[in-house]
């Protein structure tokens, strides 16, 4: 019994052991990787984000009120014409 947890400890710890880098050097550089692929998706982010502010800015800029100055409770932001892109029926591709 004693030889099945020392095998079984070793075995589950394995992976753990063979994770770690060989040195310091190796360390450092996994760690700019990680934080150079870390900071790749946030620059996406970051400009899906502004694609998407931008696109609700122009559509905001092309509303028409119809009520009262600024959003309002009946009309909200007013009238948004949709542009011919949104419009055409989406092929499946």
């Amino acid at each position: 019994m004693k030889r099945l947890l020392i095998a079984l400890a070793m075995v589950l710890s394995s992976p753990l052991i063979l994770a770690q880098p060989a040195s310091l050097d190796q360390l450092l550089q996994d760690i700019r990787e990680i934080r150079s692929s870390e900071q790749a998706a946030m620059r996406e982010r970051e400009a899906q984000f502004l694609r998407e502010r931008d696109n609700q800015q122009a559509l905001l800029s092309q509303a028409s009120d119809l009520g009262p100055a600024g959003r309002d409770e009946i009309f909200g932001y007013g009238l948004v014409s949709a542009p011919a892109d949104c419009t055409a029926p989406h092929q499946a591709g």
